[in-house]
């Protein structure tokens, strides 16, 4: 739209007037990706550091014999193993899950504000793309087997 009203008419001001607040919308989307970053790592770490204290408390209430049957290497492999893995899950995964669910409906609502008509259009196939899904992979499965 800004194309057609501004450039083509080469009123260049107009275009750069329409141009800047979308800049700051994509700033302001990145200065907020960041600040989840930030939030998600932090919380991450405090749910690490709290599951190390508890894992210590446990390992200290343990019986002597405990030690004695299990190997020290196995033991501290799987203690850090574990709790290497949840650090990472809380930290990468939780804040993709969380950008994978804003996302869609960020874009089903900008759709639905420029046109109605054609974002049901759209929306319509859905369920045609489920069904031949559904097929497909039946089929994939037959043929394995």
């Amino acid at each position: 739209m800004s194309i057609n009203r501004y450039v083509i008419a080469r009123q260049y001001a107009g275009f750069f007037q329409t141009c800047i607040p979308l800049a700051g919308v994509c700033g302001a989307g990145s200065l907020l990706q960041w600040l989840q970053q930030v939030l998600m790592v932090g919380l991450g770490q405090r749910t690490v550091q709290a599951m190390r204290q508890d894992l210590f408390a446990q390992l200290r209430a343990l019986p002597v014999r405990f030690f004695d049957r299990t190997t020290h290497g196995e033991l501290m492999s799987r203690a850090t193993n574990d709790i290497l893995n949840v650090s990472n899950t809380l930290s990468h995964g939780a804040v993709q899950a969380v950008g994978s669910a804003f996302t869609p409906v960020g874009s089903l609502v900008v759709m639905l504000e420029l046109n109605r008509t054609l974002t049901l259009a759209g929306l319509s196939t859905i369920p045609l793309i489920f069904l031949a899904t559904g097929r497909i992979t039946r089929a994939a499965r037959r043929s394995r087997r």
